[in-house]
């Protein structure tokens, strides 16, 4: 069995490693929210974070200031207002959707109502904006542009349906979910005063893993079980392997594919709503559009991997390479 050293610590292998760190940031959430237990909203907030997760984001933060060279307790704020930030657009992202469950338990909405789900979704972004404020105006800056692309891609998303090029999409999921990982890397890299040419290299890592992140949660959605189809195929969302065989179909395949995605939207009975979603994932995987998205996923998880290795060699970048590697074999997933 290989064993690595980090700090003192014997670790078996990265996930004990992931593990031990996900433990230092569900200490710092509990400590971040204490400084905020008298407010009334505060136990749906803390219901919202502690609905599980894997707190990819902090720990992306924490290995990337660990990488430069950083100690981790210094930017453990930093790390938690990220997940923070990520926590509040599920909140919100569940009022829009119409969701009712999360990780298999009540969402905010359902259980509080819409108007609190708002608030709390509010609340939290305030407490990730004040937890990153000790670390300098640029981090501000940073988180602020952040929150600029994901409202922007946000509203791409409940306003477009027409548009449906390759390039649109990835813009879309850029700004909504590699933005934040590019910001929790970049922040981490200016928080641990790395020069610019490695704050550049750990922004657009970050950049990489996000996008590598959300087309690996594109894929398993479509192809659950070897043809089955997960929960975005069956609310109708638009996927990265549905726009692909929608721009590779003929008019009859994309009047079919059109006519399933209404008929899904307008379905009230969730048995009925699967049988249509495994029509559109049956199309999808006998089209080619599965490999599309294996290789653009690739693609991505290389860039990723090339960025980190023009970095200085230590375990906690060789941490973040193997990190990366794991969305593409399906141990990090979403």
């Amino acid at each position: 069995m290989k064993h690595l050293v980090i700090v003192g610590v014997t670790l078996d292998d990265i996930d004990a490693f992931l593990e031990e760190t996900r433990s230092y940031v569900d200490a710092e959430i509990s400590d971040s929210l204490s400084a905020v237990s008298n407010m009334e909203i505060f136990p749906v907030v803390s219901y919202a974070l502690g609905n599980g997760g894997k707190r990819l984001r902090p720990i992306i933060s924490i290995l990337a200031a660990q990488a430069m060279g950083n100690a981790r307790e210094h930017v453990m704020k930093l790390a938690v207002a990220f997940e923070m930030l990520h926590t509040a657009t599920i909140v919100h992202d569940d009022i829009i959707d119409g969701d009712e469950t999360r990780r298999e338990v009540q969402s905010v909405n359902r259980r509080w109502g819409r108007d609190t789900a708002i608030l709390a979704g509010d609340a939290l972004i305030s407490l990730g904006i004040r937890l990153s404020s000790g670390y300098g105006s640029r981090v501000i800056g940073s988180v602020a542009d952040y929150g600029m692309d994901l409202c922007n891609g946000e509203y791409i998303d409940i306003s477009e349906e027409r548009n449906v090029s390759i390039d649109h999409y990835l813009r879309k999921i850029y700004l909504k979910s590699a933005s934040l990982f590019k910001a929790a890397a970049e922040c981490a890299a200016i928080a641990s005063s790395a020069g610019e040419e490695e704050v550049g290299r750990l922004s657009r890592f970050g950049e990489s893993f996000g996008m590598a992140y959300q087309i690996k949660d594109d894929i398993l959605d479509t192809s659950v079980n070897g043809g089955g189809a997960g929960c975005d195929l069956m609310s109708g969302k638009i996927t990265l392997p549905v726009v692909h065989l929608y721009n590779n179909a003929d008019d009859s395949e994309k009047e079919r594919v059109r006519d399933i995605f209404r008929r899904i939207r307008l379905e009230k009975d969730m048995a009925d709503r699967a049988d249509l979603a495994k029509k559109i994932s049956e199309m999808i995987n006998t089209s080619g559009s599965i490999g599309y998205c294996n290789k653009t996923l690739s693609e991505y998880v290389d860039k990723g991997i090339r960025e980190l290795l023009a970095l200085p060699d230590n375990v906690y970048r060789n941490y973040l390479i193997d990190m990366t590697r794991k969305i593409k074999s399906g141990e990090i997933s979403p």
